[in-house]
């Protein structure tokens, strides 16, 4: 699943959400630090786009990662 997010992310450089998945694919991989790279690239545009909501998701998906309690 990972190939096909990173692919996604090549396709559409601006899409949030993609990074979110691909970040989540990631940490089930056990690819951690990637995993945490993708989660900030999605925080980074919620924020840059104002949307609260989201970035909050995306911050509680980096800091799972970080303190490795992602299930």
């Amino acid at each position: 699943a990972a190939r096909d997010y990173r692919r996604a992310t090549q396709l559409e450089p601006g899409q949030s959400a993609l990074f979110g998945l691909l970040a989540e694919a990631l940490a089930g991989a056990g690819e951690m630090d990637d995993a945490i790279e993708a989660a900030e690239k999605a925080l980074a545009m919620a924020r840059a786009r104002g949307d609260d909501f989201l970035a909050a998701q995306y911050m509680d998906q980096v800091r799972q990662y970080r303190d490795k309690t992602y299930p």
